[in-house]
């Protein structure tokens, strides 16, 4: 008799934890869901914000200097040039 007690007991167990695996595989596909529909919606926030701000605040691409500004680049002693933001470790 101890047997067949401890064989339904351990059914309505598994029965428990088969209910809740498909609970949380259930909340997990409805998370992932909304996550994507949260990254989709800030990423075209992210790229009506970048358009607006390239196109009114003058946006001028890195390759092109601004007057006013020097070049990137500055001379040594002896003739030769480096970036100015480059590290000289001595």
């Amino acid at each position: 008799m101890s047997d067949e007690r401890e064989r339904h007991e351990l059914e309505g167990r598994i029965r428990e934890l088969e209910a809740t695996v498909e609970t949380l595989t259930s909340e997990l596909v409805d998370t992932t869901e909304r996550v994507r529909e949260l990254e989709a919606a800030m990423d075209a926030e992210t790229a009506e914000e970048q358009s607006v701000e390239e196109g009114a605040s003058g946006w001028v691409p890195a390759s092109e200097e601004v007057e006013g500004n020097g070049s990137a680049s500055s001379s040594d002693e002896d003739g030769s040039s480096r970036d100015s933001d480059e590290i000289i470790v001595a």
